[in-house]
This record gives C-alpha cells, sequence and structure tokens, in this order.
C-alpha cells in the first residue's frame, strides 16, 4: 500500500491526514537520530509526489534561530504535532513533513552532497 499511497493522494482518494507510517509510533527514536546525524529520509508531500531529503537537526548544522524565521525557533516547530520541521542540508532551508507521510529514513552519504558554490563543509 505504501508505495501507491502517493497515486491515492494525487487522486483525491486518501486524505494525507489519514495516512500513518511507523515513524508516528517512533517519532522520538527518528528525533534523537536527527539530532546526532544528518539523514536521508523519503516521504509523500500532501499533493501525493515523493519527495528524498538529506536532513537533519544538529545544533552544529542548523543555523541559529531568528526572528524573522519562525521556523528556526523551536517553539514554532512543535506546535503542529503532525508535522517534523528539519533543516535540509542541500536546499538549506527549514522543511516540514508529515510524520504518517514518511515512508524511508536511510543514513546519509556526504559524498552525495556536492555545491561548488560554497565552501561550507558538511560532516555526517
Amino acid at each position: 500500500m505504501q508505495e501507491n499511497i502517493g497515486e491515492l493522494i494525487k487522486e483525491g482518494k486518501v486524505n494525507p491526514r489519514d495516512v500513518h507510517s511507523e515513524w508516528e509510533k517512533n517519532k522520538d527514536l527518528l528525533m534523537t537520530r536527527l539530532q546526532e546525524d544528518i539523514l536521508e529520509v523519503t516521504f509523500f508531500k500532501v499533493n501525493g509526489d515523493v519527495r528524498n531529503m538529506a536532513c537533519t537537526l544538529r545544533e552544529d548544522i542548523k543555523p541559529d534561530a531568528v526572528k524573522k524565521d519562525p521556523l528556526s525557533q523551536e517553539k514554532i516547530r512543535k506546535i503542529n504535532e503532525e508535522v517534523l520541521s528539519v533543516w535540509d542540508v542541500r536546499a538549506k532551508g527549514w522543511r516540514s513533513m508529515r510524520w504518517g507521510l514518511i515512508s524511508d529514513v536511510s543514513s546519509f552519504d556526504p559524498d552525495s552532497l556536492v555545491d561548488d558554490t560554497d565552501d561550507t563543509e558538511v560532516t555526517a
């Protein structure tokens, strides 16, 4: 069913809020892993598209909280318990995903992060 969920969402046959994944039951585990490492997370967007994202909550990688960027503030990120907000290391911005739409979590390969325009080094 997980493979077809994106198509069902796109067709309007399934409401993304009604989809649940194993990660909803393991939020603490995933949060701990994100605070310690960069992970490759695969999830369905609410429109049904599949997205792969290299993301983290590591203090040495994510930016400091600033007033003009609400998602950089932890208290703002915790408002909706159905949503996980993370720092996308490729896009260099805060991104969110629904816990129930996470389909896979794996280790991040730092060699997959190639950016010739930035000298910032990202280490896993």
